[in-house]
């Protein structure tokens, strides 16, 4: 409570106020010092315009790439703490194998991406102007799948 530093979601509202470009929005978000870590996944409307960025509250490491996955555990940046969810390694590398053929809906959804913990689960292409989301609890889908394409 004593940090002066801004709040993550505090930022991303700012950038969703002011930034009309990607490299706007990934200098905001690597350059804003942050009052807590945080991962920001960044999507561009180009194939090359993707980024996570792993913050800790002075310092930006950011993993470029077009499509990009993020789970819940530091990858580029050298910092310890304690995974989040349930084997978030495992997560990510399916992640990883599968992103390349998402092309709507929840097919690629499994465990362990799928598990207990799982919350919200959204596949997102802002080049072809697609959004699909899909909202859970621990017994599994509670919402009906949102599906936005431009």
């Amino acid at each position: 409570w004593r940090r002066r530093l801004m709040p993550p979601a505090h930022l991303l509202r700012q950038i969703f106020e002011t930034c009309r470009t990607f490299d706007d929005a990934k200098a905001l978000l690597t350059e804003t010092p942050v009052a807590v870590p945080a991962f920001f996944s960044l999507s561009g409307v180009d194939g090359d315009q993707g980024c996570v960025i792993e913050r800790s509250p002075s310092r930006a490491y950011v993993r470029d790439g077009g499509a990009v996955s993020v789970a819940n555990h530091w990858i580029a940046a050298p910092l310890q703490g304690r995974m989040r969810g349930l084997d978030s390694p495992g997560r990510f590398d399916q992640i990883e194998k599968c992103a390349a053929r998402i092309e709507g809906g929840f097919d690629w959804l499994a465990p362990p991406i799928l598990n207990r913990t799982t919350r919200l689960a959204v596949a997102a292409n802002a080049g072809a102007g697609a959004l699909e989301i899909r909202g859970y609890e621990a017994s599994g889908p509670v919402t009906e799948d949102f599906s936005l394409i431009d």
